[in-house]
């Protein structure tokens, strides 16, 4: 344990990024806006870019969590951080409980809503388009089912 302590302490101390993995408590400090889309005569709402949050695009992470029913006409799944009663779509939680899983290749069964999985990919910040989760993991695979 010590010689794992003194290799941290080195790399830090030399500049040497130390590999550290994403999940579901580091998209918590998310904050969201409201905006007005003209089209639909309605709110929507979008993912305020911030620091902390921006810091994230591109690293690699591992989530588990629950699989919620979509149709999609591509390899996407959505994955929940909460069981689909209680989700972003049907319940109280926010949008930094879900995410939008693109899979690197289509699934080989076919999930049923609550199913847990645990997934990797790449994250994607997306704060633009409202018609699209604000976080997106790319060249994801399931590695758990």
């Amino acid at each position: 344990m010590k010689k794992i302590m003194f290799f941290l302490v080195v790399c830090q101390c030399c500049g040497v990024k130390v590999y550290s993995q994403g999940d579901w408590t580091s998209l918590q400090a998310a904050k969201f806006k409201e905006v007005f889309v003209e089209q639909f005569y309605s709110f929507k709402t979008l993912l305020v870019p911030t620091d902390s949050i921006m810091a994230l695009e591109g690293e690699l992470f591992e989530m588990t969590g629950y699989y919620i029913p979509v149709a999609t006409e591509d390899k996407s799944i959505i994955l929940s951080k909460t069981p689909f009663a209680s989700c972003f779509f049907c319940g109280s939680a926010g949008q930094e409980t879900v995410i939008d899983v693109r899979l690197r290749e289509p699934a080989k069964r076919n999930y049923i809503a609550d199913h847990k999985i645990r997934v990797s990919g790449r994250l994607k910040i997306n704060t633009e388009d409202w018609e699209t989760l604000s976080f997106i993991l790319e060249d994801a695979v399931i590695i758990q089912d």
